[in-house]
This record gives structure tokens, C-alpha cells and sequence, in this order.
């Protein structure tokens, strides 16, 4: 067992701890806040959902969202149903959102969902499930074409239950709902995931007698097709597993983890947790990630785009109230490493450690959450894996003097880390969220002359960007001068070749630098001896004049050359619908006909809308190609193939619509990025980015 040495923590860290709901007294309307669940879009944008409970009234399901970069908007009912547990949120990458929970009606536990179109408005609740039949441990996918799987079991009782599936395609309703276990035997503990291609995976366990183990099953549904009529057995024949986790790769390989028990005589049970692979349809035989004579419990996993696959479980030996958060990882060619606990302090995890979550960015970056019983109190933790690094030391997350529960987590593609809360504080609560920023700031448009002369002042510019938090830049001249700022100017005193380096810092201290080599000429009309970069002396009074004395030496000219024309700015790019149709894509679909993109200018400048289709490829070197059987295992990228720009002349008005058509040629279905730069003064904006789908 391996342990990670103290200090080693990233460089990179979090930003300050906001809410995303409401802070609420216990004495006002609302008295709890809980339950809270956090997805991100293909973009970064998050979206939050909470149960608020009421005094004397119903609970409500609560929904807020946050742009990538900006701040949590303000909560908006979405449910008025009473008695909800068991939240579910789902968010594909086109920004498609769907939320199950479990409600009361009709002397029942039913399921209830809304849906939300990327760009769209919260649907109305519906029952997706029977109301003959009580249900509970709902779970939910959404693929990347926005065709969303419930899963849950219906029928309470542990002799009586059934795993149960429906469907909700794009542009359509819930499906009526399919059994999917068998059920002349209980089953529970439902989980469903879904793959790049629209092919769904579901697991639970069929029981064997006992009330919390069985034998963990699967079965699949193809894009557009049904689920198999067999499922498949997983774990092993003794029927001793539960707690099944599923994650899926983008080239549909799943893994399953699970608990699986002993009882060895005399000393009593053991718990250790199980896995197993599937690969091309067929899945391994169970292998132990864990020792087989402690007790491991709890186990999660994440699967990263590279198809890396990492778990965590908390554990111990049976008798003692030490245990150890751990976590494993496989490489994508199927081997397990060694296992390594996650240590908090006095060379051991402190028990009480639960609610884990993992998540991975594109980059294979991997973030844990988890909820730490620290006394008084509980406190939300956390540690990252970088991609070819180590576990970091974990790191308190929420504040120590709160009660901090229920953490989730999600992670957008740029690597940013989403944690929401339950924080209790005092006789106030409130859905906590705070964002693990480890993104260095970009530097655009370094201006850095290629040559300059001595004596003679050099003006240097930069335009640093970061999402998160300002960015505080530093300039290093080269010939031991320094500089702060976005522009700056500078003067050598000596010829010569000068490195420049600029470095960037945002408020987390992830930094970048950037270096430009500047030759410097002599000047031959200095005189020798003479610091051609000294200003000219103060001026003294001269007192009364008389014609003995020479005139005044003429004034010199400034060597600060004056702002320059700025670049213009593109801010608040949105679009009306994130996913359309062309004209002529048939009119039964429900989708609109084209968009409109809409954006901020500070002032009037010609615009560019330059459209690219994103597609997979694989990595060669430091570019992304398309994939190719002799590239087939480089590692998966994203490329962005040009499709045409679109110029529109000194823009006042701040929209365009668009149904797909650049200059007589019709934008295929597919996945787009849209640019969008301004030019003005000759100078010429970053560039606001957003996507959108175009559907069959």
C-alpha cells in the first residue's frame, strides 16, 4: 500500500466558497436546504438542483445555473410536488438537462422529471413511473444527443422489487416503462451510463436470498434500439455482492465496481470490493481491488476520455475504528497500479469519511470529493490526480466551523472542479458551491518589438485572460529591469540581445510565462559616458534673470509614447438555441429552424463569425488529426475542422441570425464551434467562442 508524502499539494487551488441557493434562516419560510446535485455542459456551464423544504408546506425542487466563469443565477422552482428524495441531475454536452426525483402521490412513491432543451425553458413535472407500484434508487443518463434513460426499482420490498427502465428520446415523451430484471426474484441497486454512440448500460443486483446481496447484472440498448432480453451475471455465482457503480469509455468498454462479502468462520464477515471489464461485449472474470480480509466499503469510480479508470473506497481492518480513504487506478491497456491512501492527517484518513464522488477532465485530470467527519463537525475534503502526477494532499474544501454535508461534483472540459454542499452554519443553511481553478491564465497578443534602440523607450503589451479571477502581470525586461501591467514600457541603456518575459498570475496563483527575444541597436548620436535612459533633472527656479546667463536648454520630448488604439471587445455571446434544424430537414422535427447569435460590443466594429465542425481525432505529436487506422491508439483529441466565416460590416446591432448557410453552402448535422472576433482601429478582439448541434 502506498501512502502520498505530505505537501505534496497542486500549485493551483480553490477560489472563495459562494452559495448557489438562498441562505435561509431556520426561522424563515424555508427551513432546510438539501439533497443538492451539480452537472456541467460541453462548455462549462453549470447547472444546480436542491430540495428546499418549507415550514408547514410542500418541498420544492429548486434549479440555478452558473455561465463558465460568472456567477450562480438566482433559484427558480421547478417542482411543486411534497415529500422528494433521491435527486438525480444529467447534463449532456450540448447543454440538454434532465432531473428525476421521487415523490408522493397517490399513497405512492412515483418518480417524477423535468427536461430543459439546450438554451430552453424547465418543462413541466411529469410521472414517469407507474402508480401502482412504489419506487425508490432512481438513476439517469443523457447521451450526447440528448436522448435521457431513467432507471429505478419499482415495487417496494426487497421480495417484491424490479429493475425498470423508460426513455426519453429528443423532441419526444417518456417511453412506457420496461422491466429489465427478472422478476420472479428481487433486485435493487439500479445504474445506468451511457456511451459517446447512444448505447446505454444498466446494472443492479438480483438477490439470492439475503436482503442486501445478490449477483450484480447487466444488460445494454443500443442508439435507437432495445434493451437485451437476458441480462448478463457479473459478479460471482455465491451472490454476496451489492452496491454496484457502472462508468462507460468513449469506446463503450464499461467497468463495474462492487461489494462483494465473505463470512469466513469464525471471525465474521469481511467486505471487499470487486470489479470487472468489459471489453468488446464480454466481461472479465470479478478481480479483487481490495484485501480480501478487511472491511472496504463505499466504493466509486470515474472513467477518464482516454479510458483510464480510477476508484475510491474507504477501509479497514475488521475491530479497529482506523480506516483508510484509498484509491486505485487502471491504465486504458486494463492494469491496475497500487493502491494509495489519501492521508488527512496523523499518517491515517479519520473514520467517518463518505458521500464520495469522482470526476475526470478531457486531459485525464482526476478531482475526489468526499464528506470527513472532523470534530466537531463534518467538512467537505478534497485531493486531484494530474494527468502523470501524483495524489495531492487532501484539502478542506468547506469551512471547519460548519456543518458541511452531501457534497457532489462535477467537471467542466477545461479541467475547472464544481463542488455543491449542504453548509450549515449557526441557525442559516444554504447549497454551498465553490470552483477548484486549475487553469494557468492565457496571455494574447504579446507584443514584444523585434529590435529597438538604446536610449529609446519600448512599448510592450499584453492582453491576459482567465476565467475565474483577474490576472496580476509581471514583466522582466531582460537586462535586470522590471515592469508590471498590460502595457508597459521600457528602456535599454546598453545594445545587445534582451530576453522579455511576461508572466500572468491569477488569484489561485496558477501562473504562465511567455519570452521574446528583443535585439537592441546602438544609438551613434549619444555621446559616451552619457545614461541614455536618465530623464531630464527636476527644474529649478532660476531666480531673476540677468543677461550674464545662458537661455533655458529646450524642454525634451516625453519618452512615454501615449496610449495606443485598443482592440475591441466581444462579450456575452449566446445563442437562441443551442441545438436547430436547417430548412430543409423535415418538418416533423419539433426543433426550430436556425438561431440567433446574439453578443455584446463596446463599440461599433466589423464582425467576424468564423464556423468550425468538431470532430474526434487522435494525437500526433502536439496536433490533433483525424483518426486513421495507422493513428487508431494514439490518444483520442478534438479537432475543429474550418467550415467557412461569415463578415459583417461596422455591427451596431448585436445579433445575426443563422439557419446554416455560409455563402450558398448548407452546414451539415453535426456538432459546431462559432468564433466570433471584432476589428476596430485596426485592432482586432479575442475571440468569444460558443457551440451548438445542428440535428437530422
Amino acid at each position: 500500500m502506498l501512502s502520498i508524502p505530505a505537501g505534496s499539494a497542486s500549485a493551483a487551488g480553490w477560489l472563495p466558497p459562494v452559495n448557489a441557493s438562498w441562505a435561509v434562516p431556520s426561522a424563515e419560510k424555508f427551513e432546510v436546504v438539501s439533497l443538492q446535485d451539480v452537472a456541467v455542459d460541453g462548455e462549462g456551464n453549470a447547472t444546480a438542483v436542491w430540495i428546499q423544504s418549507a415550514i408547514d408546506g410542500p418541498q420544492i425542487v429548486e434549479a440555478a445555473t452558473r455561465p463558465v466563469g460568472g456567477s450562480w443565477s438566482e433559484p427558480v422552482p421547478i417542482s411543486g410536488d411534497s415529500s422528494k428524495v433521491e435527486l438525480r441531475l444529467a447534463v449532456n454536452p450540448a447543454g440538454d438537462t434532465v432531473v428525476l426525483w421521487i415523490a408522493y402521490g397517490g399513497g405512492k412513491q412515483i418518480v417524477r422529471a423535468v427536461t430543459r432543451p439546450a438554451g430552453g425553458e424547465w418543462s413541466e413535472p411529469v410521472t414517469i413511473s407507474g402508480l401502482e407500484e412504489a419506487t425508490y434508487e432512481p438513476d439517469l443518463a443523457i447521451d450526447e444527443q440528448g436522448s435521457a434513460t431513467a432507471i429505478w426499482t419499482g415495487n417496494v420490498g426487497w421480495e417484491e422489487g424490479v429493475v425498470e427502465a423508460t426513455t426519453h428520446p429528443v423532441d419526444g415523451e417518456w417511453s412506457e416503462p420496461v422491466e429489465l430484471s427478472d422478476d420472479s426474484r428481487a433486485a435493487r441497486a439500479p445504474q445506468v451510463a451511457v456511451d459517446p454512440q447512444g448505447e446505454v448500460t444498466a446494472v443492479w443486483v438480483l438477490a439470492t436470498g439475503s436482503r442486501d446481496d445478490g449477483i450484480v447484472q447487466s444488460t445494454t440498448r443500443p442508439a435507437d434500439g432495445e434493451w437485451g432480453e437476458v441480462p448478463v451475471d457479473v459478479s460471482g455465482e455465491d451472490g454476496l455482492a451489492s452496491r454496484p457503480r457502472i462508468a462507460v469509455d468513449p469506446e463503450g468498454d464499461a467497468t463495474v465496481l462492487w461489494q462483494q462479502q465473505d463470512i469466513p468462520a469464525p471471525s465474521g464477515f469481511r467486505i471487499f470490493v470487486q470489479t470487472a471489464h468489459r471489453v468488446d461485449g464480454t466481461w472479465s472474470d470479478p478481480l479483487s481491488l481490495t484485501r480480501e480480509d478487511w472491511i472496504s466499503t463505499n466504493p466509486e469510480l470515474t472513467v477518464d476520455q482516454q479510458g483510464n479508470v480510477t476508484a475510491i473506497w474507504t477501509g479497514g481492518q475488521p475491530g479497529t475504528a482506523t480506516r483508510h480513504l484509498t484509491v486505485r487506478s487502471r491504465s486504458a491497456a486494463g492494469t491496475w497500479g497500487q493502491p494509495v491512501d489519501l492521508v488527512t492527517k496523523s499518517g491515517l484518513s479519520e473514520p467517518g469519511e463518505s458521500d464520495f464522488g469522482l470526476a475526470a477532465d478531457a486531459q485525464g485530470n482526476v478531482t475526489a470529493i468526499w464528506s470527513a467527519w472532523s470534530v466537531p463537525t463534518y467538512v467537505v475534503r478534497s485531493a486531484r490526480l494530474p494527468v502523470g502526477g501524483t495524489w495531492s494532499t487532501p484539502a478542506d474544501v468547506s469551512s471547519t466551523a460548519a456543518y458541511s454535508i452531501w457534497p457532489r461534483l462535477a467537471v467542466g472540459p477545461e479541467g475547472y472542479a464544481t463542488v455543491v454542499w449542504s453548509g450549515f452554519q449557526g441557525n442559516a443553511q444554504a447549497v454551498r458551491s465553490r470552483v477548484f481553478d486549475a487553469v494557468a491564465p492565457k496571455l494574447n497578443d504579446l507584443t514584444v518589438p523585434a529590435t529597438g534602440t538604446v536610449g529609446q523607450p519600448v512599448a510592450m503589451s499584453v492582453k491576459p485572460l482567465d476565467v475565474w479571477s483577474p490576472v496580476t502581470t509581471a514583466w522582466s525586461f531582460g537586462d535586470g529591469g522590471s515592469g508590471a501591467g498590460a502595457t508597459v514600457s521600457h528602456c535599454y541603456s546598453s545594445p545587445g540581445e534582451r530576453t522579455v518575459t511576461v508572466t500572468g498570475k491569477d488569484a489561485v496563483a496558477n501562473a504562465t510565462s511567455e519570452s521574446r527575444t528583443i535585439s537592441i541597436e546602438p544609438d551613434p548620436a549619444l555621446a559616451p559616458g552619457v545614461d541614455p535612459c536618465r530623464g531630464p533633472e527636476p527644474p529649478v527656479d532660476p531666480g531673476p534673470r540677468n543677461d550674464s546667463r545662458p537661455p533655458d536648454p529646450p524642454k525634451l520630448p516625453s519618452m512615454d509614447p501615449g496610449p495606443g488604439p485598443t482592440a475591441p471587445v466581444v462579450s456575452e455571446l449566446r445563442q437562441s438555441n443551442a441545438r436547430w434544424r436547417t430548412p430543409g430537414a423535415g418538418s416533423r422535427s419539433r426543433l426550430p429552424v436556425g438561431t440567433t447569435f446574439r453578443f455584446k460590443l463596446d463599440r461599433p466594429a466589423q464582425v467576424q463569425l468564423a464556423f468550425s465542425r468538431i470532430a474526434s481525432g487522435r494525437q500526433e505529436g502536439a496536433r490533433c488529426v483525424k483518426a486513421t487506422r495507422a493513428n487508431r491508439n494514439e490518444p483520442r483529441c478534438t479537432r475543429y475542422v474550418g467550415r467557412g466565416a461569415l463578415v459583417i460590416e461596422e455591427q451596431e446591432e448585436n445579433s445575426y441570425g443563422f439557419r446554416g448557410n455560409i455563402r450558398n453552402q448548407m452546414l451539415k448535422p453535426g456538432r459546431y464551434r462559432l468564433l466570433v472576433t471584432a476589428i476596430a482601429d485596426g485592432q482586432t478582439s479575442a475571440a468569444a467562442p460558443i457551440e451548438f448541434t445542428i440535428a437530422r
